[in-house]
């Protein structure tokens, strides 16, 4: 037993001790860079690096994992053979992505993907873009690093096979357990949400964070995730027909918007409220009573926008609606390809500018479905999440229970830097609905723990705001409530029908002006962003794909897009347009032929516009 474990501990520590000597050469390959970095900084490179590093570290060893498992039935000689030959054509592999990467990171400013294959059909584009490259130092440094790194292998490691002694069948079987249980470092530890670029991206120092990542894994995750594909499924029309009619759908207006707010640099909390459904309030357009008594009784305090929309079905894909005014798409998020997600417009940005301080708070892990990543591309001074909280006050699956984090917005708000902009983002009704309290709704049904969870929200959210009323800060205090999507529950709704997106959006605080208000445009989340500066005065152009609300002149309607399809929602009635079978699966509008166009061109622009990023 003993040679073998040690053996696949040397090799295991070959390939962390390679990234992280690469790592290194990175640093020193953009010296320039690096210099300006603190010694805090360049620790945290490291540091945060080494998930990642151990993750692809486990991917390369479970080949050898497994190998060394049936060496118990093989002769060590055809082991030593195989496991070689696994070695070298790997390691040249690899030394030439880590060091293509150190060149084309100075001219793209970030780490290699999957990108290079969208060019590869433009060979001769591709070559005229690498022509500037010191192409005889990087194929030397290949050639250098893979001789040395391979001979210090077969010196230090590799001859540790030869002292296989013959074991028991049953210890093969222990080292396949033992390979089986790479998949813990493989998914970067036993949190719910698997790794992702976000474990490395710890800084506001863009460059500090791209330095934490392993590119081998940054690759080849890109290449699973599809990331480089740059083919359009949803093409109907010529791509400025299909842009036009986008443009009009979006055209914003200068004058005519009324002023709601008593100042013109209020404090902001914007709270993101997971899986709220309209369905769940009568008042809100729903039928169950009870579930949202808080949050009704704040109606009467401001404004309620009743025919608002989620973009999409995911919560990666709201946050990116509500904080950026971008669509979501189909079938995949934006907020998952960072090199696409920085390019988003943030209002954070807008915030900073005017001398605001932003936060973020969240229960839960940070790093799911890549939300860190995006949220430290929005500058925010503050980010915290799971880890701000303590163990005692956590659920069993995702995180900090609401009230627990309501709390912690209130004990920092103490003796607040204003004005300020502080995002929370709820969880407690996410499934699986575990919560502190007594259910309200008994039952073990989903439906009875789903209300039961809304309603223990709606429950931390009024106390939240009872609490926030007795301080100095609230009378100049904007509050805005929303939903990062709906929920299929509540008479479950399918995959496209509008109750399952149909959430509310409220206002109300100290800083509003209007009192016992109702909205009845028909809008989506991502008209928040532009409605939200306007009402500011300050700079909105950059939101394409954003109206204001309150704008009397902007159009009437709102999309919102399922899987392989997309819907339009106005005053006239709902077209819902699924691209698979080229159908309307609902066509109640007026006019729904040209509002089938529409759509069709909203799901064709909006996509061409992800790929393009």
């Amino acid at each position: 037993m003993k040679p073998r474990i040690l053996f696949l501990f040397y090799y295991f520590c070959f390939w962390l001790g390679y990234f992280i000597l690469f790592r290194g050469i990175f640093l020193l390959y953009h010296f320039d860079r690096s210099a300006a970095l603190s010694q805090d900084l360049i620790f945290g490179i490291f540091e945060h690096g080494l998930r990642m590093d151990l993750s692809f570290t486990s991917y390369l060893s479970l080949v050898i994992f497994f190998l060394v498992a049936l060496s118990t039935l093989l002769p060590t000689r055809l082991v030593s053979g195989m496991v070689k030959w696994y070695t070298l054509p790997v390691l040249a592999f690899l030394s030439f992505i880590c060091v293509a990467d150190l060149e084309l990171f100075t001219e793209w400013g970030f780490r290699l993907d999957a990108t290079p294959l969208t060019y590869i059909s433009t060979p001769r584009e591709m070559a005229v873009s690498a022509s500037s490259s010191p192409f005889v130092l990087l194929i030397s440094s290949i050639v250098i690093i893979t001789v040395v790194s391979y001979w210090f292998y077969r010196k230090r490691i590799h001859h540790l096979i030869h002292d296989f002694p013959k074991v028991h069948l049953a210890h093969g079987v222990l080292f396949l357990l033992l390979t089986a249980g790479l998949i813990i470092p493989i998914r970067g530890g036993l949190q719910l949400a698997p790794l992702n670029q976000s474990v490395a991206f710890f800084s506001k120092n863009d460059y500090a964070n791209q330095a934490a990542l392993n590119v081998p894994w940054n690759v080849f995750r890109s290449i699973t995730k599809q990331a480089y594909s740059v083919k359009n499924p949803y093409l109907s029309a010529e791509a400025t027909e299909a842009q036009n009619q986008v443009k009009k759908f979006y055209k914003k207006h200068t004058t005519g918007t009324p002023v709601l707010l008593k100042s013109s640099r209020p404090n902001i909390i914007l709270v993101l409220w997971e899986s709220l459904t309209s369905k769940a309030s009568p008042i809100l357009g729903g039928s169950y009573e009870n579930v949202l008594p808080e949050l009704e009784g704040l109606l009467k305090e401001g404004i309620l926008f009743e025919n608002l929309y989620a973009s999409g079905d995911r919560s990666d894909k709201g946050i990116v609606s509500v904080l950026s005014g971008y669509p979501a798409q189909p079938k995949r998020s934006i907020v998952k390809i960072p090199n696409k997600s920085s390019q988003l417009p943030m209002v954070t940005h807008s915030f900073n500018d005017q001398g605001y301080h932003t936060s973020f708070y969240h229960g839960g892990e940070l790093e799911f479905a890549n939300i860190k990543t995006y949220l430290l591309h929005g500058d925010f001074d503050t980010v915290l999440g799971k880890g701000a909280f303590n163990k005692n006050d956590m659920n069993s699956k995702w995180g900090a229970h609401d009230h627990v984090v309501f709390d912690k917005v209130l004990e920092d708000m103490q003796n607040p830097h204003e004005p300020f902009f502080n995002m929370i983002f709820t969880l407690s009704s996410h499934e699986p609905f575990e919560i502190p309290i007594e259910s309200k709704f008994p039952g073990e049904d989903l439906e009875s723990m789903y209300l039961s969870s809304l309603y223990y929200t709606d429950q931390s959210l009024g106390n939240f705001i009872r609490k926030a009323k007795q301080q100095p800060w609230y009378d100049n205090t904007l509050v805005i409530v929303l939903a990062d999507h709906g929920h299929r529950l509540l008479n479950h709704q399918g995959r496209f029908q509008k109750e399952k997106y149909h959430v509310p959006m409220v206002w109300f605080g100290g800083a509003l002006a209007v009192r016992d208000t109702v909205i009845s445009k028909h809008c989506s989340q991502t008209d928040l962003a532009t409605t939200l500066l306007n009402q500011l005065d300050m700079d909105h152009t950059s939101y394409a794909w954003s109206r204001d609300i309150l704008n009397p002149q902007s159009s009437d309607g709102s999309f919102y897009v399922f899987n392989e399809g997309i819907a339009l929602i106005d005053s006239t009635g709902s077209t819902i347009y699924d691209h698979q079978s080229g159908h309307l699966l609902d066509s109640s509008a007026w006019a729904f032929v040209e509002k089938k166009a529409l759509c069709k061109a909203h799901l064709q622009a909006a996509y061409a516009d992800f790929l393009n990023k």
